[in-house]
């Protein structure tokens, strides 16, 4: 268990240096991005252009999850890039980091569940046409139960709040769960030669029968990685503070 709070603490320390202003800037950047995508897929909902509106919903989830990576420097500027559209590979990417399997160890000694990260399979279903097609084509039911996890994970995740920042958390389970359900609508629902086609975008797709609880959720990730934003703003000003005080 020493062991497991030291990866942890490492990390948490890793998470306390105030980010470069060009990482802060390159985050904001992304975020005020999603936002728009996130707005812009509200009113392609109302006008019933439903394959734009799941488009612009996944976009929505991606930038906001490259905004938390980009700011947090847990990958490199090339790792993120590479995922392409594919925003579930950030967070297999982060879960083979030596202090990430820490986090997951002392969850499951802290909530006592079983806590699995099958990074091989998990890819498999990334990058599997077959599987791909089948989370596109989730019913409404199964994408609702994966987000209702959300609150059932921040009821176990409390533990660790007092040893790190709740949205630095929160935020990344929560957009895990939304990269989850939406990454193979980026392809779908613009493409017609693609195994789901646009035309398949009604009411009746799971997706889209649930955007609105995918849409709260997104809005309070961009929420929680704005206030981590904005805090390291103000770490970056305080240290800046300190820098001058002692030159004086």
């Amino acid at each position: 268990m020493n062991n497991l709070l030291d990866d942890v603490a490492k990390a948490i320390m890793k998470f306390g240096e105030p980010p470069s202003q060009g990482r802060v800037r390159e985050a904001q950047d992304n975020l005020d991005l999603a936002r728009q995508d996130l707005t812009a897929s509200k009113l392609l909902y109302d006008a019933k252009i439903f394959n734009l509106a799941c488009y612009h919903f996944q976009q929505s989830v991606e930038k906001t999850a490259k905004a938390y990576y980009k700011l947090l420097g847990l990958l490199e500027d090339g790792a993120i890039r590479g995922t392409s559209h594919d925003t579930p590979e950030l967070f297999l990417k982060m879960a083979e980091l030596p202090w990430a399997r820490g986090f997951v160890e002392l969850a499951k000694n802290v909530s006592e569940t079983q806590i699995v990260i099958d990074i091989s399979k998990a890819r498999a279903i990334v990058y599997t046409e077959a599987e791909r097609a089948n989370i596109a084509r989730l019913s409404s039911a199964a994408i609702n139960q994966m987000l209702d996890l959300i609150p059932q994970i921040e009821k176990v995740s409390v533990s660790f709040f007092p040893l790190t920042n709740k949205d630095l958390v929160m935020a990344s389970l929560r957009l895990y769960l939304l990269a989850a359900v939406t990454f193979p609508h980026e392809r779908y629902s613009r493409y017609a030669d693609q195994v789901v086609k646009p035309r398949e975008y009604t009411r009746k797709l799971g997706i889209v029968a649930s955007i609105k609880k995918g849409w709260n959720e997104t809005e309070t990730a961009i929420t929680e990685v704005q206030r981590l934003i904005d805090s390291s703003k103000r770490k970056k000003t305080k240290t800046q503070s300190r820098s001058h005080s002692h030159i004086s």
